[in-house]
């Protein structure tokens, strides 16, 4: 969600979370924008580590495009085990 506030001009950010058995599926779709890339912050920076904790936690991620020219960005974790 954050980045989709900071790096979009997107008007309307939309967040989904859907449980699946053991998964958890989460969604954020904006308007599009730049792309968010994970990179390493340094220690002294207050911000840029999100996308490095996602992608730690996260068992499967990825972005798709929308037909409405948005971008949605997704992460399955497993819940168990």
């Amino acid at each position: 969600m954050t980045n989709a506030i900071v790096h979009t001009n997107s008007l309307s950010i939309t967040g989904r979370l859907q449980k699946d058995g053991d998964w958890l599926l989460v969604e954020v779709q904006d308007e599009g924008g730049t792309s968010s890339v994970p990179h390493r912050a340094g220690n002294a920076h207050e911000y840029g580590r999100g996308l490095v904790v996602v992608t730690q936690s996260a068992q499967a991620l990825g972005t798709r495009q929308e037909t409405d020219g948005g971008r949605t960005f997704w992460a399955g974790i497993a819940l168990a085990g």
